[in-house]
């Protein structure tokens, strides 16, 4: 849709917090989610199963982005948010992940935090394995990071 693109966009800059975009996209999934069950082949399920998938790709592909270095795992849980399916190692990698942020990223990577957690409903009905893998990511983050804005939504 034209309007994840305009935000997707607008997101490109590391230096700006960009906390109403990422609030907005996380509203935007909890939304999409709410409305009924995402599987099935109805093409309004459909359409919101990939918006959703997109916009999860986007957020993480985003939190990438504030990291010291890219890494790998979460670069393949980005390609698995995208398709909506888990590779049958991805949690295994998830759990050897060493991250550390940026720094001048602190304001942007809380508001990704922030905006992801209102994500996870939508991300146990679309994959509960990549919800395991997201909040296992989550988790190794460093502490100080601003995790604690979003492990409460990870653990209901």
């Amino acid at each position: 849709s034209d309007l994840i693109d305009f935000i997707q966009l607008s997101l490109s800059d590391n230096s700006k917090a960009c906390f109403g975009a990422f609030f907005g996209m996380g509203l935007m999934v909890k939304n999409l989610a709410s409305r009924s069950e995402l599987s099935g082949s109805n093409p309004s399920k459909v359409w919101r199963r990939r918006t959703i998938q997109r916009l999860l790709g986007i957020f993480m592909t985003e939190f990438d982005a504030c990291l010291s270095e890219s890494n790998s795992t979460v670069r393949e849980l980005v390609d698995c948010l995208k398709m909506g399916e888990s590779s049958d190692d991805l949690l295994c990698m998830c759990e050897e992940i060493d991250l550390s942020i940026l720094v001048g990223v602190d304001q942007k990577f809380k508001s990704i935090l922030i905006g992801l957690a209102h994500t996870f409903f939508a991300l146990s009905a679309i994959n509960v394995k990549l919800m395991k893998c997201v909040a296992c990511t989550l988790i190794k983050l460093p502490w100080g990071s601003g995790k604690g804005f979003i492990m409460h939504n990870a653990y209901k």
